[in-house]
């Protein structure tokens, strides 16, 4: 668990802190192990794809080398052996030169050893070939092709040893390619076991994180039911230095606080039942003198009383009417306060409808645009075809020199048919889009209709309300009179009543007291007993 002397706050910046260093390791191993992978990529790349380049082109410079001789044998005329020479001798420059870039591109001895047997037995070769010119030039041909036929041998160890360095390169390009493979997979697995490990350590951080904070919580909540039960005699020890540690303090305060205003609730209430007890016995002699006095003057009083419950009764009603058409008034007013708001915000609708309306169609002059763009691009697609279908033919003319380079018009033609398969597509999505664009107009330009409408019945209903107003303030009026009336019957009821004043005041006043008294002794008594009872339900 988290340590309890850090806030919450703290702790959870710390576990956030945590997730986010764990994110920032699991990140950092992704991208070595990529850059392992994508240096093994260059290394296909960049080496042992550029070794088998130049061991094509060096191998077909050399065949070239080769065929170069058999037809200066068959050559008859100075011209074409000339020629012939002079090829050969750009072949052999050529084999040179791919094998300079060859030796450029290797590492280890061994390869280097394989090269330097290559050049010795082209060098060999060479030798040899320069020898068969000679005859051949001499017009001996005869002996130029027997000749041929000895330097086989050397021939045949020359091949062997270019032999040995295509079986080296596309070796070495496999190794590298089962290494890129093998890079690959430990990468996927490195980073599936460390997004395990990553995502079992986020899960434990937010488990510790959370019972740091819930555990205290639930504490908490234990201590508070059980005061809310009643119980205060359970202690409370808070412990750490957090917000549940002063939630458990304040909850102990409380709890210390609440025993001692019990404790004086207790006494109180003991000290107010004598009180009343003795209260009771005044009250009761008191009340029997006031019931003599209270039985010679009921006659007068009742009449009294049932002239001034008339008259309450008729200003309780005059004034429940004044009171209902104020609030009425006052509903119709905030109405019409309401309609001005809705005729406002009609207004304003049928401007953003008016304004919408505009934007869609000019969404649809740009789906248009798109649609000529598109078109450019289908054009251009159909063009990159032909020019493709003109490559490959030109390559297949070419023969195996220029099978590369089919297929690289293959695939030229293959991207210009998905583009402008592509392209009929999105054409496609835009007649939907205008379809779309076009129904949206017409529903705005309904809308719009429908808002003025909407603008002339608010109108009409504003106007209906002024008229409740002022039907309102006529009832106001009415109920004026009304109040009138029963003031000047009220007048003569106080009249009446002043009449017996001298006579009822002391009966009323005894009545009163004796009433009040025995009323808040019965108070008292019922609230002794009720603090004894709530006291009762504690324990301490």
């Amino acid at each position: 668990m988290l340590p309890r002397h850090l806030s919450i706050a703290s702790r959870m910046v710390l576990g956030f802190v945590i997730i986010a260093a764990l994110s920032v390791a699991l990140g950092v191993f992704a991208l070595r192990q990529i850059d392992e992978v994508q240096n093994q990529s260059i290394e296909i790349k960049d080496n042992w794809l550029q070794r088998v380049r130049a061991l094509g082109a060096a191998n077909a410079a050399l065949n070239r080398y080769r065929m170069g001789s058999m037809q200066h044998i068959l050559s008859i005329s100075e011209k074409d052996m000339q020629s012939y020479e002079d090829k050969t001798a750009g072949r052999l420059r050529q084999v040179r030169e791919q094998m300079h870039t060859y030796a450029q591109l290797l590492s280890s001895d061994e390869d280097k050893g394989r090269l330097s047997a290559f050049n010795s037995s082209l060098d060999v070769y060479a030798k040899n070939h320069l020898q068969l010119l000679a005859l051949s030039r001499q017009g001996d041909k005869a002996a130029a092709r027997e000749f041929l036929m000895t330097i086989r041998d050397s021939y045949d160890q020359m091949t062997k040893n270019f032999d040995d360095l295509i079986d080296r390169a596309n070796q070495g390009a496999e190794l590298a390619g089962d290494e890129s493979t093998a890079a690959y997979h430990r990468s996927v697995k490195g980073v599936a076991l460390v997004i395990i490990l990553v995502g079992i350590g986020t899960v434990l951080v937010a488990w510790l994180l959370t019972r740091s904070i819930t555990a205290p919580l639930n504490v908490a909540v234990k201590v508070a039911r059980t005061i809310a039960q009643g119980d205060l005699s359970q202690p409370i020890e808070p412990s750490g230095n957090d917000e549940a540690t002063r939630l458990l303090e304040s909850l102990a305060t409380m709890q210390s606080n609440l025993i001692k205003t019990l404790g004086q609730i207790s006494g109180s209430s003991r000290q107010l039942t004598a009180a009343t007890a003795q209260l009771n016995t005044v009250t009761e002699a008191s009340g029997q003198d006031i019931q003599q006095q209270h039985a010679e003057i009921e006659q007068a009083a009742t009449a009294v009383t049932e002239m001034t419950a008339a008259i309450e009764e008729v200003a309780r009603n005059a004034l429940s009417t004044s009171e209902l058409s104020v609030v009425s008034r006052d509903i119709a007013l905030k109405g019409q306060q309401r309609m001005v708001e809705t005729l406002g915000a009609i207004e304003t609708l049928t401007r953003d409808v008016q304004l919408s309306s505009q934007q869609i169609e000019s969404l649809a002059e740009q789906a248009q645009g798109i649609g000529k763009v598109l078109d450019v691009i289908r054009t251009i697609a159909e063009q990159t075809n032909l020019l493709a279908l003109n490559a490959a033919i030109e390559a297949a003319r070419a023969g195996d020199a220029g099978r590369g380079f089919a297929v690289v018009a293959d695939e030229v033609r293959a991207l210009a048919h998905r583009t402008a398969q592509s392209t009929r597509e999105i054409e496609e999505m835009i007649g939907g889009i205008q379809n779309g664009t076009d129904t949206a107009v017409s529903t705005m330009l309904s809308s719009s209709e429908n808002t003025r409408l909407t603008l002339t019945l608010a109108q009409s209903t504003q106007s209906a309300l002024a008229e409740i107003v002022a039907a309102n303030d006529d009832i106001n009026q009415r109920n004026l009179m009304i109040t009138t009336a029963t003031e000047e019957q009220a007048h003569v009821a106080r009249s009446v009543d002043r009449n017996l004043l001298n006579i009822r005041d002391l009966s009323v006043q005894s009545a009163t007291g004796s009433q009040q008294t025995t009323d808040a002794s019965v108070s008292l008594g019922h609230l002794a007993i009720e603090l004894n009872s709530m006291v009762s339900h504690f324990k301490m």
